[in-house]
């Protein structure tokens, strides 16, 4: 008996541990619910890049009727493909919460400054990434490619190639650029949770739209966060490394003087040298050099194809009736988006405000003739 006793003694010993441990657990998850994040992320820490994840549901979308002069045009309450129940909304735009209120550290797949605080870190690294990323990034390149718009416009004078080849593919980590980039971000989280979630134009942007978990995993869509192509002269690629895009280094473009993005690695190729240059290097290896960037658009405006340049400093207001970037009205989009109409060979897209950009990746490739 008092062997038995002691052996009873230990079980019980052991249920009543596994219960509590139990009550432990089911209340963390619990509370991690109620504040909307991930009780993984609530354990383990406030790694941002956590919650990046798109968090896929069933069901259907049914988009509401915006007014095209909408503070909210192109904004919709519901992001594209996913649950229009409430139940779904509302954690949503509890994560998107927390990832606004999360405290901003280097991503854990960077190869250096992991889990530092980014701000007192000056200059940035090359790193080399995963063969997952390099085939995801070369996949963005080749499926974006149009042989059939090479040489058409006028920034396209001279081209004869018929595609191009990427060499080398590198993450770039700049602490400060990063930290500046997702700061913004944090504010478009804000907006949409509050506000309603960002809609993306239709047809979908083609980078996101060729839908690469590797990459589109590093984004939030609810604000219209993309990977876009950025190509510029060899000359100014060591600033963009260190200092990141800047409007005030371009010329004045459609859309004024704002930093350029092309959903198109054809278009983003045009960009690469000067006119004057071309049809030298025809049988020489000679490398070029774009960006694939992480833009978060947020609210687009989608900019008239009349053929007539636009002089914005910023993104136009949403006032009802005004169109202007100089008005004193408050609200305001974005970012713009040109080309849509049928005939042109491109859409572009304009931003105005050098924080809502990263350059994730620097892309070296040659020309194919």
């Amino acid at each position: 008996m008092p062997s038995t006793w002691f052996d009873l003694t230990e079980v019980w010993t052991f249920v009543w541990l596994c219960c509590f441990l139990a009550v432990i657990f089911v209340t963390t998850v619990k509370s991690c619910r109620t504040s909307g994040l991930p009780w993984m992320h609530r354990i383990y820490g406030d790694e941002n890049e956590d919650l990046c994840h798109d968090v896929q549901f069933e069901g259907t979308h049914e988009p509401k009727e915006i007014s095209p002069w909408s503070p909210r045009a192109l904004v919709s309450p519901l992001a594209d493909g996913v649950s229009t129940t409430e139940v779904w909304i509302k954690r949503r735009s509890s994560e998107l919460r927390g990832i606004a209120g999360s405290t901003i550290r280097a991503p854990k797949y960077w190869k250096h400054y992991r889990g530092t605080h980014l701000p007192q870190y000056k200059g940035f690294h090359l790193a080399q990434v995963t063969p997952e990323v390099t085939k995801a990034v070369k996949a963005l390149v080749e499926k974006t490619w149009r042989e059939d718009a090479v040489g058409i416009g006028i920034d396209a004078e001279k081209l004869r190639h018929r595609k191009i080849v990427v060499h080398n593919v590198k993450r770039i980590e700049n602490p400060r650029l990063y930290n500046r980039y997702v700061t913004q971000r944090q504010m478009f989280c804000y907006d949409a949770a509050d506000e309603g979630f960002f809609r993306s134009p239709d047809p979908p942007i083609a980078t996101s739209a060729l839908n690469l978990p590797v990459l589109n995993k590093l984004l939030v869509k609810e604000i219209n966060e993309h990977f876009l192509f950025h190509g510029t002269k060899p000359e100014r690629v060591d600033a963009i490394l260190n200092t990141g895009l800047d409007f005030r280094m371009s010329g004045q473009g459609m859309f004024g003087r704002g930093i350029y993005f092309a959903e198109n690695s054809t278009k983003a190729d045009q960009y690469t040298d000067w006119i004057w240059q071309r049809g030298k290097e025809e049988g020489k290896h000679d490398t070029k050099t774009m960006f694939l960037v992480r833009a978060t658009l947020g609210r687009l405006f989608v900019g008239p194809d009349d053929g007539t340049a636009r002089s914005f400093t910023r993104p136009p207001c949403t006032v009802q009736g005004c169109t202007r970037f100089d008005c004193n009205h408050v609200e305001r989009f974005d970012a713009v988006i040109g080309g849509t109409s049928k005939h042109k060979m491109f859409r572009e897209y304009v931003i105005y405000d050098r924080s809502q950009a990263y350059p994730e990746y620097v892309i070296t490739y040659s020309r194919i003739y």
